[in-house]
Order: C-alpha cells, then sequence, then structure tokens
C-alpha cells in the first residue's frame, strides 16, 4: 500500500466537519463501489451484457451500466451480493473506524489494485503472500518501506514493528515489491535478533 501523507493530512482535516466526514463516507460506497464493478468487469474481458447474464437472476445490460455509474447506482446488499456471486469475488460490509476508511482510500493508498476471482486469489492459497504485507508512506522526498511479517491485516497497515523491515527509497515512484522481500525479512530479522 502506497500512502500519500500530504493528501492525508488533507483529508483527516476536512474530515472535522460531520457534514464533510457523512460525505466523505458515503463517496467511498457510492462512487468506489461503482468503479470497482467496472474495473473487475474490464479486467475479466467480458461486457455488460455478459455479466447481467452470469447475476443470477440476469440481469439487463442497462442495469448493469447503472450499477457501474456512480451517479446512477442504486446500490442495495442484495444486488451486490448478487454481482460478488457473479464475479466470484467476496464482499464484505462492515463499520470500521475513520483512520481506515482514509487509509484504504484510492486518493490516499494509491491502491487500484486488482480483485480476483476465486479461482485466482494466491493469497488465499499461499499463506506466505497474504502474511507478507508491504506499506509505504510518502515523506517529502524519500519514502519509508514497512515490510511486516508479523501476520496478515485485513487491509495490511497494521505492522508489529518488533518483526518488520523499515528502509528509504527515493520518491520518483510508488515502490514495487520485490519477489525475494520474504528473504529480505527473514534476514533483517535474523540480523536484528542477533543485535539484540
Amino acid at each position: 500500500m502506497f500512502i500519500d501523507l500530504t493528501r492525508r493530512e488533507q483529508i483527516v482535516s476536512s474530515l472535522a466537519d460531520k457534514t464533510y466526514r457523512d460525505a466523505f463516507v458515503a463517496d467511498q460506497i457510492r462512487i468506489g463501489v461503482p468503479l470497482q464493478i467496472k474495473q473487475m468487469r474490464d479486467e475479466r474481458g467480458i461486457t455488460q451484457e455478459q455479466l447481467g447474464q452470469q447475476i443470477q437472476p440476469p440481469m439487463a445490460q442497462e442495469s448493469v451500466w447503472r450499477l457501474e455509474n456512480p451517479n446512477k447506482a442504486n446500490l442495495t446488499i442484495g444486488t451486490l451480493l448478487r454481482v460478488a456471486s457473479a464475479l466470484d469475488v467476496g464482499l464484505v460490509v462492515r463499520f470500521v473506524p475513520f483512520s481506515e476508511v482514509v487509509d484504504t482510500t484510492p486518493w490516499i493508498s494509491g491502491s487500484n489494485r486488482s480483485i480476483p476471482s476465486f479461482a485466482k486469489d494466491q493469497a488465499l492459497r499461499n499463506p506466505m503472500v497474504a502474511s507478507l504485507s508491504t506499506t509505504s508512506v510518502v515523506f517529502g522526498t524519500a519514502t519509508m518501506i514497512a515490510t511486516s511479517n508479523a501476520g496478515w491485516s485485513p487491509m495490511g497497515t497494521s505492522l508489529d514493528m518488533s518483526k518488520s523491515a523499515v528502509c528509504f527509497a527515493p520518491t520518483s515512484a510508488p515502490p514495487q515489491p520485490r519477489p525475494s522481500a520474504r528473504g529480505t525479512v527473514k534476514q533483517i530479522e535474523t540480523q536484528l535478533s542477533n543485535a539484540a
């Protein structure tokens, strides 16, 4: 996850206003969910009509278009469950602290990540993928990268610093996790335990 602290501070400051807080949370659903539906459909290479046929009971192409349009979507939990089933993904509806809402916002976290179907969900089948989380935080001209092997965190934001590696990198581009990150964390853990 990539966190833009400047943008985060701006949003947190704005959240002091209750009207803004309510609108911010509503926008995460009203705008974010339709865009996710469209993104998942596009990633699977299917048309609105094809998705409509996969949804049970079937839904007209125009109804799928409305679901993907933030200005037209009338989202209900029942409809979202039908879409989740058609796309073979999970659906989580839960109450969370504002910090989680802010930190998982695509404008803050830079996450516009793919949502794989059950069959393609590597983190489900590989505990190493699920237990290794990386968070990047921008500090002006440097980026702190914290990689944790402390255990899986639902949003990838909780880090047990006793089991984490931290380094700084230039901010020219958001850092990408390296395939060898697991070995690197293990090496740093060994060095930290030897130093203690």
